[in-house]
């Protein structure tokens, strides 16, 4: 009787007996992290505008596409926020960056803007498609909406995308550095 009592405390302590056996849940962000500096070209008044992310991509546990043509969502790993949040901040940091703008306001705002820069985000999402990898993948259709007259004028449109390693299992480091290179690819294509 004292090896079973003795046995059993053992097991309770591993972890052998009750606890819920659920791994805890991983949130990650995404940002602009390596921010480039470029000289301002124009005085023109920006503002980040609607942001928003296509479905199935649009939730907050990670969405992972399967070798079989799935799309499922990651119980454990999670952004830390939704992703229309989180990539909304990282294109205002990249227009920010981008140099073409002399002021961009702040995505709280309700000043008046010259420009509105939207985005649709068509795919964010963790591509395990092929067996023993897994890539952030990040697409993204910008538009540039001219906001100083009475009416909204669609000025251009331009698309980027990008597809980051992202075995390390640092998803915020892989998503961010996605989010990256496809605003700034869409950016520098954007004719203004």
């Amino acid at each position: 009787m004292k090896n079973m009592i003795w046995l059993l405390a053992v097991a309770g302590l591993c972890g052998c007996i009750g606890g819920s056996g659920k791994p805890p849940q991983k949130l990650w962000t995404i940002q602009i992290a390596d921010k480039q500096e470029h000289a301002v070209a124009a005085q023109r008044t920006a503002r980040v505008g609607a942001v928003s992310v296509a479905a199935p991509f649009d939730n907050v546990p990670i969405t992972v596409l399967r070798a079989d043509g799935t799309v499922a969502r990651d119980p454990v790993n999670q952004f830390a926020a939704s992703p229309a949040a989180l990539l909304k901040a990282a294109l205002a940091d990249a227009v920010a960056e981008d140099g073409r703008f002399g002021n961009v306001l702040p995505v709280a705002s309700n000043a008046a803007a010259d420009i509105s820069i939207e985005a649709v985000f068509t795919q964010v999402a963790l591509d395990c498609t092929v067996a023993s990898s897994r890539f952030a993948v990040v697409k993204v259709d910008i538009a540039a909406v001219d906001t100083a007259k009475p009416s909204r004028k669609l000025i251009a449109t331009a698309c980027g995308e990008s597809r980051v390693d992202a075995s390390s299992g640092n998803f915020s480091l892989a998503f961010s550095s996605a989010a990256a290179k496809a605003i700034r690819q869409a950016l520098a294509k954007l004719q203004l």
